[in-house]
């Protein structure tokens, strides 16, 4: 995927994110985790991908590509800090 494409203040994100290691259970944990995209939805992200790679986004698409990639950040953060409390939970 094109890094840099999108701004996410991440000290906001990590901030916001610092509570649930103390409170979140291991069962919303898991629920987190669940949390993907759709194929479909995976689909059009890996068509976008491909366009940008050959310059061929319309302000549109640029505009869509953005918003699932800023979307997809913010799973990979959620997914990150719910592995590491499952990990701490099992320890």
């Amino acid at each position: 995927m094109p890094t840099a494409v999108y701004e996410i203040n991440t000290g906001i994100v990590d901030r916001l994110l610092v509570p649930w290691g103390k409170e979140l259970t291991a069962a919303a944990a898991k629920s987190i985790l669940a949390i993907q995209f759709t194929d479909a939805e995976q689909d059009r992200i890996e068509e976008l991908v491909a366009q940008s790679k050959r310059s061929k986004l319309t302000k549109d698409r640029k505009k869509e590509l953005e918003e699932y990639l800023r979307w997809s950040y913010l799973l990979d953060k959620l997914h990150a800090k719910a592995r590491l409390i499952l990990k701490r939970r099992s320890a």
